[in-house]
């Protein structure tokens, strides 16, 4: 039901709904910025497409009223699938380039 609402939203400012979210992000404050990431040269392409999408105040109510703040609660993981993840993170100290 919500992909529905946001093709239909989509389709009204005339992008696509990658384009859209990317948008919303953009839309979020100056100190905020869409960092999407692909490894296709078409979706970047598509991606970079979201600079040309202006939204409405209306749009951004419409999107902010399908993806609420508590629309998206819970672990990211179940558990069953962290317990055979191998989580590691390297020390800062071992970082090299950055």
């Amino acid at each position: 039901m919500k992909m529905m609402k946001l093709n239909a939203i989509s389709s009204r400012v005339g992008c696509t709904s990658s384009q859209l979210a990317l948008a919303w992000v953009q839309n979020q404050g100056l100190d905020v910025a869409p960092i999407p990431s692909t490894t296709r040269k078409k979706n970047l392409e598509e991606n970079v497409g979201c600079f040309n999408v202006k939204l409405s105040k209306k749009d951004i109510e419409d999107l902010e009223g399908i993806f609420h703040s508590q629309c998206a609660k819970g672990d990211r993981y179940i558990e069953k699938s962290m317990s055979t993840m191998e989580l590691e993170t390297i020390p800062l100290s071992e970082w090299h380039g950055f």
